[in-house]
């Protein structure tokens, strides 16, 4: 519970940040996470990776989302990190390869050499990329890509288009050759942000808000946690006044209709009593 309550400003702030509605930035966090292996004291970091590489790259937290859908449960089994995947889906997006393309394409390429065919191991080796170390522990994504970057650097454009559809089938070329096609620059430049992304949801979430619009936002959130306050503060009041007002009800619905008729004709007479009294008390002065 204390890791949840923890999680909640930084969900907050992410939606602020960005625009996004809170209920679908809630489920992309949540969601996520899940699918990463990670738990509710990750979220913070989580938050931050995806401002960092929303602010970095040409995306946004809504599309990376929909990347996730596709891609973040595979990455999640194979123990990649949430750093690398967005480095990947960052680097795909400034190729305009975005949401649910960049997803099904990450996951295409990464599932393809998880289990590999025949043509893919013969790709993996031709270009000298491997999961596994030489001790047999998985790599990490980062590695991976750097393995693949160095190897597709040796070749010609006809075959790296060649290799890219054997390793990532034809649905996911397309965001393996973004991946090796980036400059060292730019690739390292987005990984070293992403990495180095602690406190960016914050920051962006300050910056976003420092204008007539955030004010205003913030204002009316102002007003609405009063309005909330000052209903609570009636509501014992109401209630009461609403359980009075019901057992009038019950008892006059309980009497005759004689009676009800009686009843209404006196309240008609004390109601017309009171203007009457004050006319005829000017009348009197007068």
């Amino acid at each position: 519970t204390g890791q949840m309550m923890d999680g909640i400003e930084g969900v907050m702030h992410l939606a602020g940040a960005t625009g996004e509605d809170l209920a679908s930035t809630s489920d992309i966090v949540t969601d996520a996470i899940t699918a990463f292996g990670l738990s509710a004291k990750d979220t913070n970091m989580f938050v931050d990776v995806l401002a960092q590489t929303a602010n970095r790259s040409n995306t946004d937290v809504g599309m990376l989302g929909e990347s996730f859908k596709y891609v973040a449960p595979v990455a999640g089994s194979l123990k990649y990190n949430v750093q690398d995947v967005s480095t990947a889906l960052g680097i795909m997006a400034n190729s305009g390869i975005k949401a649910s393309t960049a997803g099904t394409s990450l996951r295409s390429w990464m599932s393809r050499m998880a289990a590999p065919t025949d043509q893919v191991s013969a790709a993996m080796k031709a270009v000298g990329i491997s999961l596994t170390d030489s001790a047999g522990k998985t790599k990490d994504f980062a590695t991976v890509m750097k393995d693949t970057r160095a190897g597709f650097a040796k070749l010609t454009d006809a075959q790296k288009a060649q290799y890219a559809s054997a390793l990532a089938g034809k649905t996911g070329m397309s965001g393996l050759l973004a991946i090796v096609n980036s400059s060292d620059s730019d690739f390292n430049k987005l990984s070293s942000a992403i990495y180095n992304s602690d406190g960016a949801c914050q920051k962006m979430y300050d910056t976003a808000q420092n204008n007539l619009v955030g004010q205003l936002t913030i204002l009316k959130s102002t007003v609405e946690s009063i309005a909330i306050s000052f209903g609570n503060r009636m509501t014992p009041h109401v209630k009461k006044a609403t359980e009075w007002l019901q057992k009038m009800a019950d008892k006059f619905n309980a009497l005759s209709p004689k009676q009800q008729d009686m009843i209404i004709k006196l309240a008609l007479t004390a109601a017309a009593a009171g203007p009457a009294i004050l006319i005829f008390g000017k009348m009197v002065t007068t």
